[in-house]
This record gives structure tokens, C-alpha cells and sequence, in this order.
């Protein structure tokens, strides 16, 4: 009877934690999408700078959540377009900068379509 009540509490943390994970990098995702778009958005603007420095700090604090489960290209692309687009913000190339954080805000959506399941990605 212990058996089957371990085994029984082990099988329902997996689906419990399963969820959690979901939740947590779909809200990582989200607030990282949501910072580089205000990026963009102010991009002409004086404060792009400190905004592009905040967002670029979420990205390394969640880095190391998504290096456990995502795809490592995944997350290798992501922070070469960040580096490319503070080149960018630096030299004051506001047109590749649009374009890289367009960039890298289509690779975090990438990231969360991938680890969400749907049949596309198991069979």
C-alpha cells in the first residue's frame, strides 16, 4: 500500500511541476517580449539606452532558467542579436536596431511556441 501511494503522489507532482514550468517561462517570455518591444518603440528616443540595459539584464537572469530545458541554438541566437542590436543602440543605427529587436523578439516567441506541447513538436 505504500508503494502505490508513492508511486501515486509521484506520478501527480509531474504534471503539477510540468505546469509550473509552463507558467513560469511563459511569463519569462512575455515580460521579455513586452521589455524589447518598449525597446523598439523608443527607439529614437534618449532612454533607449537605460531601457535596452534592463531588458538585456531580464534576458541574463532568465538565461539561466532557459538553459536547463530550451534548446541551446535557441538561446545562443537570442544573445547574439542582443549583442548585435547594443552595437547598434551604441552607434546610433536605429534602423538595424529596429531590426535586430524585431529579431529577437520573434526569437523569444520562437522559444516559448517550442517548449509549450502541441502536436507539431511530438510527433
Amino acid at each position: 500500500m505504500k508503494k502505490l501511494f508513492i508511486s501515486t503522489a509521484l506520478l501527480l507532482l509531474i504534471p503539477i511541476f510540468s505546469f509550473g514550468y509552463l507558467k513560469y517561462l511563459s511569463n519569462s517570455c512575455d515580460k521579455l517580449t513586452s521589455e524589447f518591444e518598449t525597446v523598439l518603440l523608443s527607439a529614437e528616443s534618449e532612454n533607449a539606452t537605460v531601457k535596452f540595459a534592463e531588458a538585456e539584464k531580464d534576458w541574463e537572469k532568465y538565461e539561466k532558467f532557459f538553459a536547463v530545458s530550451v534548446n541551446h541554438t535557441e538561446l545562443d541566437s537570442v544573445k547574439q542579436s542582443i549583442i548585435r542590436a547594443g552595437s547598434y543602440l551604441k552607434s546610433g543605427d536605429k534602423t538595424e536596431l529596429s531590426c535586430e529587436l524585431s529579431v529577437i523578439i520573434s526569437l523569444i516567441k520562437h522559444i516559448k511556441e517550442l517548449e509549450y506541447p502541441n502536436l507539431q513538436n511530438m510527433f
